[in-house]
């Protein structure tokens, strides 16, 4: 993608300039050979390719700008169910270890 054009507002008095530069300089650029031998994709492309070349050298280049992105806030009760979710399958882990899985209180554990 090409680098956008830093255009001045469209009732600027130097567009004046511009349409009367553009009427002298585009026919001998773009000669009658030129434009026999190219084809019209070509041709196009080429032309794209100048009238950018020829905006960028007259207004510049716009500057990126850096968008701030926003954090979006940490749900505190999804954070404390995600605790107590961790806290049930190492109990439920320690359990079964100890060879207690099919007992009541692991039965408990695995519901909460």
């Amino acid at each position: 993608m090409k680098e956008k054009i830093n255009f001045p507002s469209s009732n600027d008095k130097i567009w004046d300039s511009i349409n009367f530069e553009l009427d002298n300089v585009i026919p001998s650029v773009f000669k009658k050979s030129v434009i026999s031998k190219l084809s019209s994709s070509e041709l196009s492309q080429k032309f794209d390719t100048w009238l950018h070349q020829f905006f960028v050298d007259r207004f510049g280049t716009k500057q990126k700008i850096e968008h701030f992105k926003r954090n979006p806030r940490k749900n505190r009760e999804l954070e404390n169910l995600r605790k107590k979710k961790n806290s049930c399958k190492k109990a439920f882990k320690a359990l079964q270890k100890a060879g207690l899985s099919n007992s009541d209180e692991a039965m408990h554990i695995s519901k909460q």
